[in-house]
């Protein structure tokens, strides 16, 4: 794939996904996609990575949070050697009132013209600090 290819995909998926449109941004991703989370399993030391009922799970969990979806504002998009990445800054206001602005680095992987992984980079301590928030054992 080359990278205006790569761009376009990743930038099409994360468009789908702020929306909220998971079987849109599903659909374009193969069965095994992984999301894998910066977020550290304090047990193993690794990553928290994710397949997609997980992460349906995770990502309706934060509905309760925000007043209304976040605003994600991509800043700056590259690729090369079949990934691409997107950095984003992401804004909303918590359901007490609290203003969440976090920056993001996003990832992804590419298999047979389909997403096969989309890594996230976020400050991990400010968005549970901010939103009050602990993910619970199994994300």
């Amino acid at each position: 794939m080359n990278q205006e290819v790569t761009k376009a995909l990743a930038v099409k998926f994360f468009e789908h996904l702020t929306r909220g449109d998971t079987a849109s941004a599903w659909s374009m991703a193969t069965e095994d996609v992984k999301w894998i989370v910066n977020r550290h399993d304090i047990r193993t030391g690794l990553r928290v990575t994710m397949n997609r009922a997980q992460f349906e799970r995770m990502f309706a969990d934060t509905e309760w949070v925000f007043r209304e979806p976040p605003r994600m504002e991509i800043s700056a998009l590259m690729s090369g050697d079949g990934r691409a990445a997107i950095e984003a800054r992401g804004q909303a206001v918590a359901k007490d009132g609290t203003p969440y602005n976090d920056h993001f680095v996003f990832t992804f992987g590419f298999r047979d013209d389909r997403i096969s992984e989309v890594c996230e980079y976020l400050d991990t301590a400010y968005s549970e600090q901010a939103l009050n928030y602990t993910p619970s054992a199994e994300q």
